[in-house]
């Protein structure tokens, strides 16, 4: 029996088929500033490493920790601030088997980084972008796509969790930016680091590091 040019199922019909033919040709949804920054930020990590075990959905905040820092005493401060950039690859822990008085202990080695500071002009500048954007509201969260970097994989937090292959566990913040920096805190196990970003020719790319810290 054929159908009626205005009968209701094959107006059915024609929207499900519109609506196939649509995903099937869509292509993926052009990334943004803060998906350039964040993967920006995976493909520094996954530069020097095997494989990259992240969760998929970003979360934290990214200045917290530098906010407590440059609310601190003179002698803190001096003790911190940027370098250039490096993969966040945490240490293994070292473990000391202990003897008949001794018992076993595990003891975190330290992070690593810290190498040699930028100049004075540039931590200036640094400080100055940080210091402006640490009480901004955070960015929305950002999904982390596998595609972004090779041996990434990018799953959800509680999947990561459960698997006893996935470690380091990495946990990347939303960014906060603004027009010449962004910033992103990485943590891994016991392991934090924030970069800092700059905008190059359309994208983003690591530029800075602040000094590590275990928590």
């Amino acid at each position: 029996m054929a159908l009626n040019v205005n009968d209701p199922r094959r107006i059915v019909v024609a929207a499900g088929l519109a609506a196939f033919a649509a995903g099937c040709s869509s292509a993926p949804a052009p990334l943004d500033d803060s998906d350039k920054i964040v993967r920006a930020t995976i493909r520094l990590l996954a530069s020097e490493a095997n494989t990259v075990c992240v969760d998929r959905t970003t979360s934290g905040k990214p200045l917290e920790i530098f906010a407590n820092m440059a609310s601190g005493p003179p002698e803190v401060r001096h003790l911190v601030g940027w370098s250039p950039p490096r993969p966040l690859g945490a240490p293994v822990q070292q473990v000391s088997r202990g003897d008949a008085l001794t018992p076993m202990s595990t003891r975190l080695a330290e992070p690593g980084g810290d190498g040699a500071r930028l100049p004075p002009l540039e931590q200036f500048r640094l400080n100055g972008a940080a210091r402006a954007l640490m009480r901004q509201r955070v960015l929305d969260a950002v999904t982390v796509r596998p595609e972004w970097a090779p041996r990434v994989v990018a799953r959800p937090w509680l999947v990561n969790r459960f698997d006893p292959g996935c470690a380091p566990r990495y946990v990347v913040s939303p960014p906060v930016r603004a027009r010449e920096f962004a910033f992103v805190t990485v943590k891994a196990d016991h392991w934090g680091v924030t970069y800092a970003l700059s905008p190059v020719a359309g994208d983003w790319r690591p530029v800075a590091e602040w000094s590590r810290w275990l928590y």
